[in-house]
């Protein structure tokens, strides 16, 4: 699985040392996993997809050895699960003591927040503002509905809270906000009108537990073509407003003014137009 995970086309790829692994297996799961960082970043594997290390709890036997070991083969991000603003500054530390002993660029290797508790909920500002290496929350449904004591359905109705209250939160402080696995990979339609949800509240990208759902996400976390055009029309129509000494323009029936001419001259950013 780790050989044939470099074969994915997805921006990134996460190996878990958490959940997906049982007690007995940990350390062996950390030796294969360090060993296919060192090949990586040796040129003896290829891949341009980010490389991110899901590490075990804080609060477990396990972690600090973790990020000992996994981090002086430099992946791009480690996951930090369970995340508290105390837990998130104790592994901004720790990260950076590895960098300083053993000399690795400096805040060369990021922080993902996995939120997945009511506390992580509530505190994302918090967790947010606890490291500059923090480039995004990534959200657990599955834990996190455990912690509240309620069931996980396909509706994602008990979720829809914590799913907003994360993506506003990363958006007020600019950083990626990555929405809970979808765990029926085999349920296409259900999967796309979750994720367009999560797109539409602001989310910026999915975890996905099988290749199957990769081109899916990408296409619709994606700008359409239609999307890109019309951004490409609005900018047109809005400048030539403001050469005619007008606030705002009239596109399609409807007032264009500066926060959509932004808005979509963000959208044609992130189609790289």
């Amino acid at each position: 699985m780790l050989a044939k995970s470099l074969t994915v086309e997805s921006d990134a790829v996460i190996y878990d040392l958490e959940d997906s692994v049982s007690p007995g297996q940990k350390e062996q799961a950390r030796i294969n996993v360090c060993q296919l960082l060192k090949e990586i970043r040796t040129g003896k594997q290829c891949t341009q997809m980010e490389v991110i290390v899901r590490i075990n709890p804080f609060d477990s036997s396990f972690a600090l050895e973790d990020l000992l070991q996994v981090c002086l083969h430099k992946p791009d991000a480690v996951i930090i699960t369970k995340a508290t603003a105390q837990i998130i500054s104790a592994a901004d530390a720790i990260i950076t003591m590895i960098e300083l002993c053993n000399n690795l660029p400096k805040q060369n290797i990021e922080i993902i927040a996995l939120v997945e508790t009511a506390l992580g909920v509530e505190t994302v500002s918090d967790i947010i503002g606890s490291s500059a290496r923090l480039t995004a929350v990534q959200f657990g449904a599955e834990d996190f509905t455990r912690d509240m004591e309620i069931a996980r359905t396909s509706t994602s109705n008990e979720i829809i809270y914590s799913r907003n209250r994360l993506a506003v939160a990363c958006r007020a402080y600019g950083i990626g906000c990555i929405d809970t696995p979808y765990l029926d990979f085999n349920d296409f339609d259900g999967y796309e009108v979750d994720t367009r949800y999560a797109k539409s509240i602001g989310m910026t990208g999915r975890c996905v537990i099988h290749p199957a759902l990769i081109e899916r996400t990408n296409r619709i976390f994606s700008p359409t073509p239609q999307e890109v055009v019309e951004a490409k029309q609005i900018i047109a129509a809005f400048d030539e407003a403001i050469a005619k000494g007008l606030g705002a323009a009239s596109f399609n029936g409807k007032m264009i003014d500066l926060p959509i001419m932004q808005r979509a001259k963000k959208l044609l950013e992130k189609a790289e137009v």
